[in-house]
């Protein structure tokens, strides 16, 4: 019995390894990302995800915020980024493979950010 759980357990860590970076991999892209604001009106911008060999992630949302460092644990990504004179941290959780969802706390304001994946032409045919 113990040699089954032990097989079973390394079956499952095994799988883990094998699915996880699958997985991360679905951030990399472009995203329609909305901030809602109720104060300012709701803040669009389009954030670009990437990732280099070594499993580095990088961000840009072009004028909206200046990403400073990028993490991913499984189906959340996390974000320290520059904006509006503040320095933020927020995170997003994969909803689905096209969809991001979470909250940033400014100054004590929670905002909804949503984030869509852009699907190129391409990607469109293919489905």
């Amino acid at each position: 019995m113990k040699k089954m759980r032990l097989a079973l357990s390394a079956l499952a860590l095994m799988a883990s390894a094998w699915f996880m970076p699958v997985f991360a991999q679905n951030f990399v892209g472009k995203w329609n990302t909305v901030v809602k604001n109720d104060m300012m009106g709701d803040m669009k911008s389009v954030m670009t995800i990437t990732k280099d060999e070594e499993d580095n992630y990088k961000a840009s949302m072009g004028d909206m915020a200046e990403i400073k460092a990028v993490y991913v644990n499984k189906d959340v990504i996390t974000f320290q980024v520059s904006a509006m004179g503040f320095d933020l941290s927020f995170s997003l959780t994969m909803t689905d493979d096209n969809t991001l969802e979470g909250d940033i706390d400014v100054m004590g304001n929670s905002l909804f950010v949503k984030a869509e994946r852009v699907i190129e032409e391409e990607e469109k045919k293919e489905e």
